[in-house]
């Protein structure tokens, strides 16, 4: 049994680096392998910088070439337009009684989406509906269209949008 104590005590000692000196007995040299470790780990963050340093060049190198891009996509939306005027010109000088009416007609189609577009955003507001699904109890102009909302989204079980913030199953209470 003391034996097998020994050895336990002896790999626990190993394993642990753990040198046991008889007394007045001198000290071994310690080995440099910190040494060796800190000049591999100084190699490795100077490749680490030298790539990222490279990956900058890269970048740089490319904005020309994206301002170049830029520029090319904004000459083809002007020359673009320009085409759009010279044909509504033509149609103008072909038919100008057609022309205007044509003209007052999506007039007439611009204010009517404008009004949709209004009317459906106030409707939404009355109803509490947003679409983007992010919603706080600010967005609500009462506790009973919060509840709604929080009960449509999975509410009490899920509270994707923590209006229920207690866990008590009751959306937005103060207000």
């Amino acid at each position: 049994m003391n034996l097998r104590l020994g050895r336990i005590l002896i790999g626990i000692v190993l394993a642990l680096g753990l040198v046991v000196l008889p007394v007045g007995a001198p000290a071994p040299a310690v080995p440099r392998v910190h040494a060796a470790a800190t000049e591999k780990e100084k190699d490795t963050k100077q490749k680490q910088k030298a790539e990222k340093q490279e990956a900058r060049e890269q970048k740089k190198s490319k904005q020309p070439e994206r301002k170049q891009n830029k520029e090319k996509l904004k000459q083809e939306r002007k020359a673009k337009k320009a085409e759009r005027k010279r044909a509504e010109k033509a149609k103008e000088e072909r038919d100008p009684a057609a022309h205007k009416a044509e003209k007052q007609k999506q007039k007439r189609e611009k204010k009517q989406r404008k009004r949709q577009y209004k009317d459906t955003k106030k409707r939404d507001a009355r109803e509490g509906v947003v679409h983007n699904d992010l919603r706080d109890c600010k967005d609500f102009d009462s506790q009973e269209a919060a509840q709604r909302y929080f009960v449509s989204k999975g509410g009490p079980s899920k509270d994707p949008s923590d209006l229920d913030r207690d866990g008590d199953g009751n959306a937005c209470e103060k207000l």
